[in-house]
């Protein structure tokens, strides 16, 4: 996310889109480990857990679609 936001500072939208694709990519991963580890989990930390990487995959889209890029 931080290379995504030093690529989008100098203006190179095309390697911010691929940080963030990247940063996409490893939130997936993350996601799917969580998931296949989540029944050995007590329900309030899976459901925390849960939120967390829905707004980071959120908040990684909305900088994906920013005009700004």
């Amino acid at each position: 996310a931080r290379r995504a936001e030093e690529r989008a500072r100098e203006g190179d939208a095309e390697g911010t889109n691929r940080q963030l694709a990247n940063v996409l990519d490893r939130i997936a991963r993350i996601e799917e480990r969580l998931a296949a580890a989540r029944a050995g989990l007590p329900p309030g930390l899976a459901n925390a857990t849960g939120k967390r990487i829905e707004q980071a995959t959120k908040r990684v889209e909305q900088a994906r679609n920013s005009e700004k890029l």
